[in-house]
């Protein structure tokens, strides 16, 4: 589990219009976060108090096309998977269960039809990406066959 996946999920299940699918989605998600904690063994580190999440998930709630509150559920869901062994499982079998809505969101097609289009970059989220490139240079009219 990576943030990253965990920010898309989270967005996918709080911004769909699938209401009927979603609120499950969100249902689990909650009995998940209102669960217990249980910490793993100690491993002579300091333990660090967590958030359960709920307010986190309230406030992604309320704003659900909001990045920074996605990122901030995610990022506490994760540190809790990773010091309780049994939130990790159930976490793990809740992505599962929202596998096919984030596999359903954000996909890009590019399709070159044929090369007169110089450098193309393809893939999918590139934040603050800057390309510094020149157009390919034009073959002049007498050269083409000769």
């Amino acid at each position: 589990m990576d943030a990253a996946t965990m920010r898309a999920v989270l967005a996918a299940v709080f911004t769909d219009a699938d209401e009927a699918a979603d609120g499950q989605l969100r249902d689990g998600l909650a009995s998940l976060v209102q669960r217990p904690f249980k910490r793993k063994p100690a491993t002579g580190t300091e333990t660090v108090a967590l958030s359960s999440g709920e307010a986190e998930m309230l406030a992604l709630r309320q704003s659900p096309h909001d990045s920074q509150k996605a990122r901030s559920l995610a990022g506490i869901l994760l540190a809790r998977a990773d010091a309780d062994t049994g939130f990790e499982d159930a976490l793990k079998e809740w992505l599962k269960e929202a596998e096919p809505l984030s596999a359903s969101t954000g996909n890009v097609a590019n399709i070159i039809h044929d090369g007169r289009y110089g450098v193309v970059i393809q893939g999918r989220d590139f934040p603050n990406l800057i390309v510094n490139t020149y157009p390919a240079p034009v073959a002049s009219r007498g050269s083409a066959g000769t």
